[in-house]
């Protein structure tokens, strides 16, 4: 479990085009509570992934962000394989994610 919530924070507040301002308070939140991950390199944290197991079988993932200057870097497909590659071996069969369309629609898939 990460320790770093306020980099986390600070990760979703360097990318307001996607995150709004009260989003830093929920991620910390959602760290205390549920499973996360963390990614770093040598400037320090560069991404994080974090879940709610709903069961044994299925997972949704709540938040998922990497830093600003790293997006399109291939960190974000490295922590999700990662992410994913540990909730199969512990038995893990469907992963919810579910984003905000500009219509302010929800959509939901399984992985």
């Amino acid at each position: 479990m990460p320790a770093d919530t306020g980099g986390c924070a600070a990760i979703v507040l360097g990318l307001p085009e996607y995150f709004t301002d009260d989003v830093g308070e929920k991620i910390a939140t959602s760290m205390r509570t549920h499973p996360a991950w963390v990614v770093t390199n040598s400037g320090g944290l560069a991404g994080f992934v974090i879940v709610d197991r709903r069961s044994v079988r299925a997972a949704e993932i709540l938040w998922v962000a990497v830093a600003a200057e790293l997006r399109g870097s291939g960190v974000g497909t490295l922590l999700l394989d990662h992410v994913l590659g540990d909730l199969v071996k512990d038995g893990l069969q469907l992963v919810e994610v579910k984003t905000l369309r500009s219509s302010r629609q929800t959509d939901g898939c399984g992985v």
